[in-house]
């Protein structure tokens, strides 16, 4: 499989290009048949995900290979703002207990 991001494009699109383009059509595709489509779309658009800047997610728990790899850049935002941005969204949306 290429990993050129071009490549990876031109898969993305071609998949797309398979699907129907009703959505009663794409109902009648077997289940099986639409979770392979889904996988392979998935698949394509986590290589192209690879090439680019690491998630982060991967920059605070590293240890995916892939993810880590030298195929990406690092998180422009460091592991502590990347904390500092998620406490502060839960200050500004906290989260509510269950009753």
């Amino acid at each position: 499989m290429s990993q050129n991001p071009h490549h990876i494009l031109a898969e993305i699109i071609a998949l797309a290009g398979s699907l129907p383009d009703e959505p009663a059509a794409y109902a009648n595709l077997t289940g099986a048949k639409r979770r392979a489509l889904r996988a392979e779309l998935g698949k394509a658009v986590d290589r192209l995900n690879q090439l680019s800047e690491r998630s982060p997610w991967d920059t605070l728990h590293p240890g995916r290979d892939w993810a880590t790899g030298g195929n990406n850049t690092p998180n422009r935002r460091s592991v502590d703002k990347i904390r500092a941005d998620i406490a502060e969204h839960f200050r500004k949306y906290p989260i509510k207990e269950l009753s």
